[in-house]
């Protein structure tokens, strides 16, 4: 609780005591802790309000006299006393008459102050040309390079050689069929599709890509066209002389300020009153009880699982097997060239389960599977292949992925 003390100036002020209550955070109760996994609990009910400390209400000051005349002894000295009249102001003094025009003074030295510059003479009239310049020691710029000639045509394919033009890896080739590919022209000795001449042995060598040729002599340097003759510069017409400064102006005399009036009398000021002194605070109100805890809400429902893979593995097909990663796969099982079994840690429900993943393998990355062989509760079978000829080949990167319950 805390007052505040109005004061009037006037010999019969009253001083009054104005109540603010301000609640203490400690008249209500804390909040009921809250339940685990559920809403939170039900409030706590308020705790009772304390009882309100009685008011203190300090004793009234006593009144100043009131300043007359001559200032007056100042009253004893107060936390706050109320402000006394302020005196009348004194009459304005009357303005002084304009005193006369004082005579002109004699003429001042010459200022040390540059005058305004003069209007800018006239341009003069434009110089004869010069005579021509010498001619230039330094050459001309060079002559640009003549244009590369024609390539000359290809020539024609020889006896017994079908010549089938730039290799494609979508073409299926013949025996004896010839292309070109990186510079060089290469035979196929057999049939073959998508293997690449200088890579894979279905192509020979016919005619290997010569070295390059050195760079020709550069052409001669055109001769240098004759120098231009460079005009002499217009000779700069003369600066207008300056104009005289004007003479200074006289400077007329100030007139004579009237005087100030005198300034009335302040008024005395009274004496403070004395400010009662501040009552008690109130006590603190008891606190409120804890609310009890709320109960444990429901359990949410579970993540759905459909969507979700049963099992998953990346392994190395070559030489011993080796996995990388796998989800829910125990170990993989090599039947022999391209041929694997991945089996389950946790058995599937049935073996109606859809079977992807790839097959890979870095030196040629022309595989084709995995293709399932066979599948049951606790393992599937799948194969991988060559591209090229279809025949069974152990793969670096494979990878098998299992949905279903």
């Amino acid at each position: 609780m805390t007052f505040k003390v109005i004061v009037r100036p006037n010999p019969s002020f009253q001083v009054r005591a104005i109540p603010r209550i301000v609640p203490n955070i400690s008249d209500v109760g804390p909040t009921g802790a809250t339940g685990p996994s559920g809403p939170s609990g039900p409030q706590g009910p308020s705790g009772p309000t304390g009882p309100t400390g009685p008011s203190g209400v300090g004793a009234t000051g006593a009144t100043g006299p009131t300043g007359v005349g001559t200032t007056g002894a100042t009253g004893p000295a107060g936390v706050t006393g109320a402000t006394g009249p302020t005196g009348p102001s004194g009459a304005a003094g009357s303005v002084g008459a304009t005193g006369p025009t004082g005579p002109t003074g004699p003429q001042g030295d010459a200022s040390t102050v540059p005058g305004p510059t003069g209007p800018t003479g006239p341009a003069g009239p434009t110089g004869p040309t010069g005579p021509s310049g010498t001619p230039s020691s330094v050459p001309g710029p060079t002559g640009p390079t003549g244009p590369t000639g024609a390539t000359g045509p290809s020539g024609a394919p020889g006896t017994g050689i079908s010549w089938q033009g730039p290799w494609d890896i979508g073409t299926a080739y013949v025996a004896n069929d010839g292309v070109e590919h990186n510079g060089s022209s290469w035979i196929a000795n057999t049939s073959t599709t998508g293997d690449e001449p200088g890579v894979d042995p279905e192509w020979d060598l016919w005619v290997e890509k010569g070295v390059t040729g050195a760079t020709g002599p550069t052409g001669p340097t055109g001769a240098t066209g004759p120098q231009g003759d460079a005009g002499s510069a217009g000779a700069v017409g003369a600066t207008g002389p300056t104009g005289p400064t004007g003479p200074q102006g006289d400077a007329g005399s100030a007139g004579a300020v009237g005087a100030t009036g005198p300034t009335g009398p302040t008024g005395p000021t009274g004496p403070a009153g004395v400010t009662g002194p501040t009552g008690p605070t109130g006590g603190t109100g008891a606190a409120g009880s804890v609310g009890a805890t709320g109960p444990t809400g429901p359990t949410g429902p579970a993540a759905p699982t459909d969507g979700i893979a049963k099992a998953w593995v990346n392994f190395n097909g070559t030489g011993t097997v080796a996995i990388n990663d796998s989800f829910n796969v125990s170990s993989i099982t090599d039947h022999g060239t391209g041929d694997y079994s991945v089996n389950f840690t946790n058995a599937m429900a049935n073996a109606n389960y859809a079977v992807g993943g790839s097959i890979s393998t870095q030196s040629t990355g022309r595989m084709r599977g995995p293709g399932v062989t066979a599948r049951s509760t606790t393992a599937v079978r799948v194969r991988s292949w060559a591209l090229f000829n279809e025949t069974a080949l152990d793969a670096d990167d494979c990878s098998v992925i299992v949905f279903g319950d």
